[in-house]
């Protein structure tokens, strides 16, 4: 079972950013590790794939990045924004 840490009001979205959130986003057209290295470390392993750390080349932060199986010759890359 999972359980969620609250959340402190000072790091709630503000209205202006749940407003830019909800706006619809264009699909990224180049690959992923053009902005990202990817990193082999597994952070969680689930039914529809894994989740592994990247890291923004321009910022140097770190994101969880969930890899979905999509049949074994395709997977698809997904950036959650989860420092």
């Amino acid at each position: 079972m999972y359980t969620m840490k609250p959340i402190p009001v000072q790091q709630l979205p503000t209205q202006q950013q749940q407003q830019q959130m909800a706006m619809p986003r264009q699909p990224k057209m180049t690959p992923i590790t053009d902005d990202y290295d990817i990193s082999n470390r597994v952070l969680g392993l689930g039914i529809n794939g894994k989740v592994v750390q990247c890291t923004s080349k321009s910022t140097g932060q770190k994101y969880a990045l969930k890899r979905l199986y999509f049949g074994s010759a395709h997977v698809r890359l997904t950036v959650d924004c989860c420092a």
